[in-house]
């Protein structure tokens, strides 16, 4: 018993220093760890702050674009309203046309049946004459 307790007590001070030795392994690899994920961290958040800076610049780029496709359809609705309006003038001009066209042709076409008219009964007169 005696031997067998020494051997276990041996034993165990082995196990205790290995499990010594095992701790400030994983204290040293903690620590090693800890330090990567600090670094990790401020690589992270400097690129974060290049990220939001990029990014500001990116929403900058788009509003001064926006702002410009903006103005461009400004100006092309106001090219498209002048030249609706001008279009609408044209249009005017040449339903005023056509109604004057219309007019004429409806007096050119009154006088046709009136001439047609009177033909008719100049004839149905002749041929009762005759």
């Amino acid at each position: 018993m005696n031997n067998a307790l020494s051997y276990l007590s041996t034993a165990s001070a082995a196990s205790l220093a290995t499990m010594n030795n095992a701790l400030s392994y994983l204290s040293t690899a903690s620590a090693a760890s800890l330090a990567t994920m600090n670094n990790a961290l401020s690589y992270l958040s400097t690129a974060s702050a290049a990220s939001l800076a990029t990014m500001n610049n990116a929403l900058s780029y788009l509003s001064t674009a926006s702002a410009a496709s903006l103005a461009t359809m400004n100006n092309a609705l106001s090219y498209l309203s002048t030249a609706s309006a001008a279009s609408l003038a044209t249009m005017n001009n040449a339903l005023s046309y056509l109604s004057t066209a219309s007019a004429a042709s409806l007096a050119t076409m009154n006088n046709a049946l009136c001439d047609a008219y009177t033909e008719t009964a100049i004839s149905s007169c002749l041929s009762m004459v005759n």
